[in-house]
């Protein structure tokens, strides 16, 4: 298992951006701001999102075809049950639908 991972992050409201997070249980729940819920996008990438989120009444953040998503949420890849980062060929196809903001490499510095 890798120790990080590239994911596509999407907040309400906020534009996706491509972050380079702990490959952790923790810290996916706290992307998500708390307990994960996975739904499988493909057999190799999953969306990660808060589990609660409807029952906590967290803002509305749809993905195409799932409109009913609320609260932040991320995309990964997935290999044999673990989390991995998204692959390359996915970043592309989600720029035709979302604009997605580069990773501030100084981010994970400050």
């Amino acid at each position: 298992m890798k120790d990080k991972i590239k994911v596509l992050y999407k907040q309400p409201g906020k534009t996706m951006c491509r972050k380079t997070v702990p490959n952790t249980l923790k810290a996916c729940q706290e992307l998500v701001d708390g307990f994960i819920e996975t739904i499988r996008i493909s057999p190799d990438l999953v969306l990660v999102c808060n589990e609660e989120g409807k029952l906590r009444g967290l803002e509305p953040n749809p993905f195409p075809r799932m409109h009913d998503l609320v609260g932040p949420w991320f995309i990964c890849g997935t290999y044999r049950g673990e989390f991995t980062s998204v692959p390359a060929e996915y970043v592309w196809i989600m720029k035709q639908y979302f604009t997605i903001q580069e990773e501030d490499e100084d981010a994970e510095e400050k």
